[in-house]
């Protein structure tokens, strides 16, 4: 089998000064089982469709091998650089084709890059029949850079490429795969990082000339789904027409016991759970302590693992809640410190003031953001951070850490507050938080998230990339 070799891809680009298609190449890609991976990358190609480009998207489907049955392996691995292609399918209206490449047994993670190309070059002819990509858009260098270059070398067209990883040291302290990632930096016409720090980690780590130091075009957040006033998901009761009618009236009735003075929005709010209760539509449900007047709510939400520092952030919040009693913690997430993050917050004696969710879908982050007064994010290191951008679309200020990704987010005051990232910096911040959470403007949060992170404009940033990048290949 061929491999993609690490020259840079020079020459023979087509002259169109606006490129109209586009296929990204992408191992991070919502699938049925992980609806949620990739999102940010699936939300850029919606917007760029929307922009009027035709954007598709080629990623690959693990195909595990047993080391158990080096026979069947070695079939396996055969079938995989030898797949037929089998079309385009949809997802939520983008034109995506899996190809099968083989994981496991004698498939070291340093050779997946080499497998992964190898498969998607068996169907690079089936993708550009119908389909004569202008451009082609790699997300990360180390497993999707010899992909993007062989895609990019088929038809003779230049390659975009957006580093996500971080912390970059994770695969360029290992020289094998440092040779892959390398390779995919010197395969790419225009290098995209989606934080200043993990620019400044790609230019330290990297062989990257000064003509190719990489431009900074932050992820995205949906703005129309992270609406605060987007209704939530619900099963709504059937209700007759007649039952509702006999509800505005029990509704007036009760308005009229206020002698026709103005009700504020928490006693129309009692009023209408009286109502819905006595109507026998809608049970009674106990009081919500979380939910009381003067507690204010902070919510983490992301993998229970080292780098996001739990931990860390359990023993700053049992210092802030002794000063700050109406302090409390939603902790929305899986993983495999769960178990021991429960235990310390037991040993801390803050259980009955730290709740864990399981994680949620993108619907259970939009309510759990809803239900929160901010967003917290203790890690020690972040790319970039989506959940902070999604949290301000939803107008929720966000305490975090000066951990990478987050310093780009916050640089207004308005936004939330950036701490050391040490223990008596993040229990600060949360007693500062505490007491002014709700001094920050929702409304303004939301404004300047949609202004910097709508994918609609950044889609606009990067056609004009593309377009950029077109036509310097027409002058040379």
């Amino acid at each position: 089998m061929g491999f993609a070799s690490p020259e840079v891809v020079t020459g023979g680009f087509p002259l169109a000064a606006h490129v109209k298609r586009v296929l990204v190449v992408s191992s991070m890609y919502p699938t049925a089982e992980h609806p949620a991976g990739g999102i940010f990358v699936h939300e850029q190609v919606k917007a760029l469709r929307r922009q009027g480009l035709d954007a598709r998207v080629v990623t690959g489907r693990p195909a595990w091998m047993s080391g158990r049955h080096p026979r069947t392996a070695l079939r396996l691995l055969r079938d995989c650089v030898r797949a037929p292609w089998l079309g385009w399918d949809h997802h939520e209206g983008v034109p995506v084709a899996r190809f099968p490449y083989p994981v496991g047994a004698f498939s070291r993670p340093w050779l997946y890059p080499w497998f992964y190309a190898a498969a998607l070059r068996r169907w690079l002819p089936g993708v550009e029949d119908g389909f004569p990509y202008e451009l082609v858009h790699t997300h990360t260098a180390f497993v999707d850079g010899r992909a993007g270059i062989a895609a990019a070398r088929h038809r003779g067209v230049p390659m975009v490429l957006t580093e996500h990883t971080g912390p970059l040291r994770a695969i360029t302290a290992d020289w094998r795969w440092r040779l892959h990632t390398q390779a995919g930096i010197d395969g790419a016409d225009r290098l995209i990082a989606v934080s200043q720090a993990l620019r400044r980690d790609m230019l330290d780590q990297l062989r990257i000339p000064d003509s190719k130091r990489p431009w900074v075009v932050p992820n995205g957040v949906d703005t129309e789904f992270f609406d605060p006033a987007r209704p939530p998901r619900s099963e709504a009761h059937p209700i007759a027409s007649t039952e509702v009618v006999a509800l505005f009236e029990r509704l007036a009735q009760g308005f009229e016991s206020h002698h026709g003075e103005p009700l504020s929005g928490s006693a129309v709010a009692r009023e209408l759970r009286a109502a819905l209760a006595g109507s026998g539509l809608v049970p009674e449900s106990p009081p919500d302590p979380w939910r009381a007047a003067d507690v204010v709510h902070a919510l983490w939400v992301g993998h229970h693992v080292d780098v996001k520092r739990v931990d860390r952030l359990l023993d700053a919040f049992a210092i802030a809640s002794r000063h700050r009693p109406q302090l409390r913690l939603t902790l929305l997430g899986s993983g495999p410190l769960e178990a021991t993050h429960r235990q310390r917050a037991q040993a801390l004696g803050i259980a009955g003031a730290v709740r864990f969710l399981p994680a949620a879908d993108r619907e259970g982050v939009r309510q759990a953001l809803a239900s929160a007064d901010f967003l917290v994010l203790p890690s020690e290191t972040e790319t970039f951070g989506v959940v902070v951008i999604e949290a301000l679309a939803m107008g929720r200020p966000v305490l975090a850490t000066a951990c990478g990704g987050p310093e780009d987010i916050l640089c207004d005051e308005r936004l939330g507050v950036l701490m050391g990232n040490n223990l008596e910096d993040i229990a600060l911040g949360l007693q500062r938080m505490a007491g002014g959470a709700p001094n920050f403007s929702s409304q303004q949060i939301r404004r300047l998230a949609v202004e910097r992170f709508d994918f609609a404009g950044l889609a606009q940033r990067l056609g004009a990339i593309y377009d950029e990048l077109a036509g310097a290949v027409r002058k040379a």
